[in-house]
């Protein structure tokens, strides 16, 4: 009688790791929701690492809705919770709380307004239809670009949709955090490949005016040399540049009310309410936002004076970072991919508000991993800091929490990933210097 002895022969490679481990973590913390529910404690934020349910899908239709001049509609048909958000517009409720698009840049204004028409012509559930199609569709496409099998197109595209970030997106309904990870995912593809530099220039320009501030990445064109990348940087601002104004000119035509004197106020109005104000605590990434965190643990109260200068130190004290390992990176002391993650680490951990959706640009380390015939190649020392670190800042962490407003808690998630992304750009650059002659 013959035996037979089947074995399996799992042969994973090192790239796919990230990504299970993203799913699992996910997981990890939804199943803690769920116990919490199960062990009676179903308030938020222990029924869900995600936002407040009341304010679903608000980035969408709440911004949508304030473009509706204040003649009722019909909107009987609409559900529950968005007649609310329409009863709130019509009250003037949003505009005595400032709570307006002014702020948006130009072409993402031109973008609101669009979804605008969208919800007047039809309702809320056609306007997430659209929205949610755009995301699946956009992602699956991804997915298809970059696996080079079957199985890793399955992993990639339910990696992307159930990562942190790309949830967070999803509930908010914030369409333009989606756009400008897009695009900062594929411009840091682009550039650490360095394709052809007609895209990342159009990427980075298209992402400046949706979040000005990624204007901190154009020194990853000096991947191309110090030449080009500057070259290719005043391209990239020039075109955003033109962007921008023939988008405020759109703006202007459609929506009169809308103008450079309106969104700079819009500015001003967003510092004093995010920045400065308790808006912009939950859920933020950044340095600035782990030092509020803190103040609010230690019940420590501060000035908007205060708060200002510490904001300010922090943008200076990072511009003089991305320098130095700018010119650090001209004296061949990082690789191509080493760079493009302390330049993307710097400009989370100093941009003042960064809110969970806006980790999904770390999903790019993953990929580039992924595409990569020796991922060893990538960063033969801080290889796995810099997937560690991607890992984090896409997986929720939401388990422990201190209390803040709205009868509500705030994570120390808010602290605990701007300390990752230091202390990880530490060690790489600690890393770049080993093994030097003294």
């Amino acid at each position: 009688m013959t035996k037979i002895n089947n074995t399996i022969n799992i042969n994973i490679k090192l790239a796919y790791v990230p990504f299970m481990a993203i799913l699992f973590f996910v997981m990890l913390n939804g199943l803690y929701n769920s116990l919490m529910s199960a062990y009676g404690i179903s308030s938020f934020p222990f029924s869900t690492f995600l936002f407040y349910p009341s304010d679903l899908h608000a980035d969408l239709v709440k911004m949508a809705i304030g473009y509706l001049d204040h003649n009722a509609i019909d909107v009987s048909s609409w559900g529950k919770l968005y007649q609310d958000y329409y009863q709130l517009h019509l009250s003037g409720w949003f505009e005595s709380h400032n709570f307006t698009n002014d702020h948006m840049p130009p072409l993402s204004f031109l973008l609101g307004y669009i979804d605008s028409e969208i919800l007047r012509l039809s309702s809320p559930f056609v306007l997430l239809a659209l929205f949610y199609a755009f995301i699946i569709i956009t992602i699956l496409s991804i997915s298809m670009r970059f696996a080079n099998n079957k199985i890793e197109s399955y992993l990639i595209f339910f990696t992307m949709l159930f990562s942190y970030p790309l949830l967070m997106i999803l509930v908010r309904g914030n369409i333009f955090s989606f756009i400008n990870g897009i695009m900062a995912v594929l411009f840091l593809y682009s550039i650490i490949k360095k394709k052809n530099p007609i895209w990342p220039i159009i990427f980075l320009a298209i992402a400046i005016n949706i979040r000005p501030n990624i204007l901190l990445l154009s020194p990853l064109f000096l991947i191309y040399s110090l030449k080009y990348g500057i070259r290719y940087t005043f391209y990239s601002v020039f075109l955003a540049i033109g962007i921008f104004v023939a988008s405020m000119w759109l703006d202007h035509s459609l929506f009169h009310q809308y103008s450079l004197d309106t969104f700079v106020a819009g500015l001003k109005n967003y510092m004093d309410v995010y920045v400065v104000g308790k808006m912009g605590v939950l859920f933020n990434n950044s340095l600035y936002g782990a030092v509020r965190s803190f103040f609010i643990m230690e019940h420590i109260h501060v000035s908007k004076e205060v708060l200002k200068n510490i904001n300010s130190a922090i943008t200076i004290s990072g511009l003089i970072a991305i320098l130095s390992i700018s010119y650090a990176y001209t004296k061949d002391r990082f690789t191509n991919y080493e760079f493009t993650f302390l330049i993307v680490a710097t400009y989370t951990m100093i941009t003042s508000i960064f809110s969970v959706y806006h980790l999904f640009i770390y999903i790019a380390f993953l990929l580039i991993g992924i595409k990569s015939n020796n991922i060893y190649e990538l960063s033969p020392k801080s290889y796995k800091v810099i997937f560690f670190a991607s890992i984090m800042m896409l997986i929720p962490k939401n388990y422990l929490f201190v209390d803040f407003i709205y009868k509500s808690f705030l994570s120390i998630e808010t602290i605990i990933n701007p300390i990752i992304l230091l202390f990880s750009t530490m060690i790489i650059i600690s890393n770049s210097y080993k093994g030097d002659e003294k």
